[in-house]
């Protein structure tokens, strides 16, 4: 499993010490300077280097689907990738209680910049 996860994020190397933007769907939540990023358990821990000189982590749970550009990775945590188009399961997870989590049923962005 871990190993076509790793294969799912090799543009994340490229994007290796480059400025990074991560958006939720239209909304950036952090940007820096990605130093590092790895794959424990279920969590992606990114490292970055904000403008500011200062160190941070941000940690995101692993996505139902991770899609990949030349620029950027896509993590869907959208509802309707995590029951696989299956329209009957996506009725039945939609009555729970949504959980107070940023990305709930959104798209997290993580996208490398020119500067």
């Amino acid at each position: 499993m871990f190993d076509s996860v790793h294969d799912s994020i090799k543009i994340m190397q490229h994007m290796l010490q480059q400025d990074v933007n991560f958006n939720i769907e239209h909304k950036t939540v952090r940007k820096g300077r990605l130093i590092l990023y790895n794959v424990n358990d279920y969590y992606f821990k990114f490292t970055i280097l904000t403008k500011k000189d200062v160190i941070k982590t941000y940690e995101v749970p692993y996505p139902y689907k991770i899609l990949t550009t030349d620029t950027s990775v896509r993590f869907s945590y959208k509802i309707q990738d995590l029951v696989r188009k299956n329209h009957a399961k996506e009725l039945l997870a939609r009555q729970f209680e949504p959980v107070s989590n940023k990305l709930y049923d959104k798209y997290l962005l993580i996208t490398a910049t020119d500067t």
